[in-house]
């Protein structure tokens, strides 16, 4: 099976981001179409007020516009796979680095890859609440992971998935940590361990910027140790029901 499509975000402020992940793709085959990233600090006040108010009232602080740049960016990336009608597409940030045996782990992941499978986190092994259903060429393992890794530097949409995500997210809290809450428990998101891509140690600028992300609510840390334990609740009986 062929590679799918690869879609890479990247800032129009970083056109060498851009040629650097370009070159690093190139010897693996890839050639992505970049998405332009939005620039959370160019958004309306008035936007960017209220998502404030909904994060605050969900996880107990505000996002930077780094934050909300970057999930509007990985919406509008799901929008392209969607309306291109694709069955699958890699969505990679711009610091993102293929891994070795990327190729072959690549074509044995999209053979195995079961229909159910929503998403699957192709830049972050998962910590806990894993079970592995396929090995892949070099020895890597793919699975359901049941408490779904942070981090959204590689993932590797299903159309079904994309579609989910544009009808069901709620920009209140960073993407990587809606997409955890949205995908644990569910085993509809997978993972490899090791994961397939790593990054290149360049500081993100997709997702960062100045901003008023250190805005708390008095009850941050309640909030905080609330969703994640109910996260880790829903991925203990996903696992345990092997849904």
């Amino acid at each position: 099976m062929t590679t799918p499509p690869v879609f890479l975000i990247n800032l129009d402020r970083n056109p060498e981001r851009l040629e650097t992940a370009r070159a690093a793709l190139a010897p693996v085959g890839i050639v992505p179409e970049r998405v332009a990233a939005v620039d959370g600090r160019a958004l309306p006040p008035g936007q960017l007020a209220q998502i404030e108010a909904a994060a605050m009232a969900a996880i107990g602080r505000a996002l930077s516009p780094g934050e909300v740049g970057c999930f509007l960016s990985h919406l509008e990336a799901a929008r392209r796979i969607v309306a291109a009608g694709l069955p699958h597409a890699i969505v990679l940030e711009d610091d993102a680095r293929p891994g070795p045996d990327l190729a072959a782990d690549l074509a044995g992941l999209m053979a195995a890859l079961p229909a159910a499978a929503d998403l699957v986190n192709l830049g972050r092994a998962p910590s806990k609440f894993f079970r592995p259903e396929r090995v892949l060429p070099s020895g890597r393992a793919l699975g359901r992971a049941y408490y779904f890794p942070v981090t959204t530097s590689a993932l590797l949409w299903s159309r079904a998935g994309a579609e989910r995500f544009l009808a069901e997210h709620r920009l209140e809290a960073p993407v990587d940590v809606f997409l955890q809450r949205w995908l644990s428990g569910s085993g509809r998101g997978w993972a490899c361990a090791p994961a397939l891509f790593g990054l290149s140690g360049a500081a993100s600028e997709i997702g960062s910027g100045a901003g008023r992300k250190g805005t708390r609510a008095a009850g941050y840390t309640a909030l905080r140790l609330r969703r994640q334990g109910g996260n880790l609740l829903k991925a203990a009986l996903g696992r345990l029901r092997g849904a």
